[in-house]
């Protein structure tokens, strides 16, 4: 495991975030390991599981910690829903082209699970190479034509400036972060 990756050691971490008055931004993988483009893999735990339970298993995964936080006073103002997720998430089950409605019910699923412990948080789709359209333009198409929820579009790697930016808010009518 990288850095604070389990439940506990993201929370302590957070109260002294919280406690020095910073802005606190949590960031679910769904993965054993760091997500990226390359690695999203499903978490040994849920290996076996089909698609349904796949859904409730990051519902109750995000469920889980939120409450956690809630419950010992830490409101994030920002949870990213997924890590870079260009291709989907949870693969193969996720996968943008093989499964797009499954890859919108898994993030739909963690988006629900934030709002319903910290309605104020805003929830973050996180893709990489945002400044490159035929990496992003492929995911966001498939991601709102099949309902997908999110407050804010994140993404990494912005080369190219503001006319990129500004074709991705007049698109998607979202707001944006740049992650990274």
């Amino acid at each position: 495991m990288l850095g604070f990756c389990d439940a506990q050691s993201v929370l302590e971490m957070s109260e002294r975030v919280k406690a020095a008055d910073m802005r606190l931004m949590l960031d679910f993988h769904y993965s054993d390991h760091f997500a990226d483009p390359e690695h999203q893999d499903i978490p040994e735990e849920w290996i076996n599981d089909d698609a349904k339970q796949l859904t409730e298993r990051v519902y109750q995964h995000t469920k889980d910690v939120m409450s956690l936080f809630v419950e010992k006073g830490i409101r994030p103002d920002w949870v990213q829903v997924g890590n870079e997720i260009n291709p989907g998430l949870l693969l193969p089950m996720g996968s943008r082209t093989e499964h797009p409605e499954q890859m919108t019910a898994f993030l739909n699923a963690g988006y629900e699970a934030v709002k319903e412990c910290c309605p104020e948080c805003q929830v973050i789709t996180h893709l990489s190479c945002g400044s490159f359209p035929e990496y992003c333009d492929p995911f966001w198409e498939v991601f709102f034509e099949n309902g997908g929820k999110t407050d804010i579009l994140g993404l990494s790697h912005i080369r190219t400036g503001m006319p990129r930016l500004r074709s991705i808010r007049a698109k998607s009518r979202q707001s944006f972060f740049i992650i990274r």
